[in-house]
């Protein structure tokens, strides 16, 4: 598994949220700021804005969660984080 490169990434950048580390989910970069990336459902249902998506932090790829209490930090436990798209995530 290969945490994504989010450096340079521009809205309509697809990765795999990958939830629990174990469940991919296919998203799309909405949103962002200096520091996070915000990002939707591949099929519209999630929009990728701050109100609606889900956040990560661009120098870690973890998600932030204030809800649960969740930094995006690599030192803590996690929700989920994103790794680079593979369509070889989504077969079977």
């Amino acid at each position: 598994m290969k945490l994504a490169n989010l450096t340079n990434v521009k809205e309509g950048d697809i990765f795999t949220r990958l939830l629990a580390g174990t469940m991919p989910m296919k998203v799309i970069v909405g949103e962002q700021d200096e520091k996070h990336i915000y990002v939707g459902s591949h099929d519209g249902a999630i929009k990728g804005t701050k109100e609606e998506g889900w956040c990560f932090r661009k120098d870690t790829s973890c998600e932030v969660d204030k809800d649960l209490g969740v930094d995006g930090s690599l030192d803590k436990p996690n929700i989920s984080s994103l790794i680079e798209y593979d369509e070889e995530d989504y077969k079977n």
